[in-house]
């Protein structure tokens, strides 16, 4: 039963459009790269580019990137790319919702643990504030989201900022590994032994 519902779900209109064909929190887009974009006056085709078919290229550029790393300096490396490649995607993809962020809360920790901290306490302090703001600044029992304001959007701009230093971070680790390396597991480390 529960293979013949998955296949039905799986094999859905509905999935196909609205999981494999998903491009982000619809339009008009209310934050995120793309309305920064659009904010610099870019052209709309090719902020159309950006958000069509440029969505592979960004999708390709954060995961080949990371797993070339990894493929470079060693699968003990592995962790690291991971939260590299979920946090370059949060900062460019086209498709972007205030909830995304949420997404790279615990991987941001496999890069670094300052920046991390930062990304995290920021993000929560954005959220908190919105949150607020939607709950009609009352106790979070309720909270009508709706169409980001200006003052919310503006709220929003560290939060997407606070993951820049995590991928800064994270491509700096990867392209200087002798000044930022993991030691590699040996057979005297029975922990890191155990683990791999």
């Amino acid at each position: 039963m529960l293979a013949q519902m998955a296949s039905e779900y799986y094999s859905s209109p509905g999935f196909a459009e609205h999981v494999l064909g998903y491009n982000g929190s619809g339009f008009p887009r209310q934050w995120g790269p793309y309305k920064f974009a659009e904010s610099l006056q870019v052209p709309g085709r090719l902020l159309d580019l950006y958000s069509g078919p440029g969505t592979y290229l960004v999708l390709l550029v954060c995961a080949l990137l990371p797993a070339w790393f990894v493929w470079r300096s060693g699968a003990h490396r592995a962790p690291a790319a991971l939260g590299l490649c979920l946090s370059m995607f949060l900062l460019i993809s086209p498709g972007w919702a205030p909830q995304y962020t949420s997404w790279i809360a615990a991987a941001v920790f496999l890069i670094e643990f300052w920046t991390a901290t930062a990304f995290t306490v920021v993000a929560g302090l954005v959220y908190a504030t919105l949150y607020t703001m939607w709950a009609g600044n009352k106790l979070w029992d309720y909270a009508y989201i709706t169409t980001l304001t200006k003052t919310q959007m503006a709220i929003l701009v560290p939060a997407w900022l606070a993951v820049i230093p995590c991928v800064a971070v994270g491509l700096w680790k990867f392209a200087n590994p002798r000044r930022a390396a993991i030691p590699p597991v040996t057979s005297s480390d029975p922990v890191r032994s155990e683990v791999t």
